[in-house]
């Protein structure tokens, strides 16, 4: 299968929802500001990440890491705002929604590659003074494990 197949079937993959769109009713009622960001990670790629942010975020707030599920190929949508939004309102944090490359537009370990890069900085973030995310860093999402795991291994490969 060419690369032109494939993105033509990933395309067709993306365009199947059989859950449909957020309301735009329902998109404007969400609580909370979101904030496009594109985040630069190690090897100068860019990762474009939505910033959920509640309307009083606290002194020491923790930061959640949301990396969208869709098995590499379907891509963020409106329910993941939706979901985040929950997340950042029950638990009052700061939501990171991470909409990391997609195949096969992207050959792996590009998407492993930019969530270990978001991760990285999310990290360095927290440590920083002037960051108000001082208390933790969690991930939250079917895919965060996997992605780490995959790039763990990757990195153990280039130790041994």
């Amino acid at each position: 299968m060419t690369l032109e197949e494939k993105i033509a079937t990933a395309q067709q993959v993306r365009s199947r929802d059989r859950f449909g769109p957020v309301s735009p009713e329902e998109l404007a009622a969400l609580p909370g500001t979101e904030t496009e960001l594109w985040v630069e990670v190690a090897d100068g790629r860019k990762v474009h990440v939505f910033e959920e942010r509640p309307e009083h975020l606290p002194a020491k707030a923790a930061l959640l890491l949301n990396f969208h599920g869709g098995g590499f190929i379907k891509g963020r949508t409106d329910r993941d705002r939706r979901y985040c939004c929950t997340l950042m309102e029950q638990l009052n944090c700061l939501v990171w929604d991470v909409d990391y490359c997609l195949a096969p537009e992207q050959a792996f370990p590009a998407a492993v590659e930019e969530t270990y890069g978001i991760l990285a900085y999310a990290l360095i973030m927290r440590k920083n003074l002037e960051s108000p995310l001082k208390k933790s860093c969690w991930l939250v999402t079917a895919q965060a494990e996997i992605l780490l795991l995959l790039h763990l291994s990757k990195m153990r490969k280039r130790i041994t």
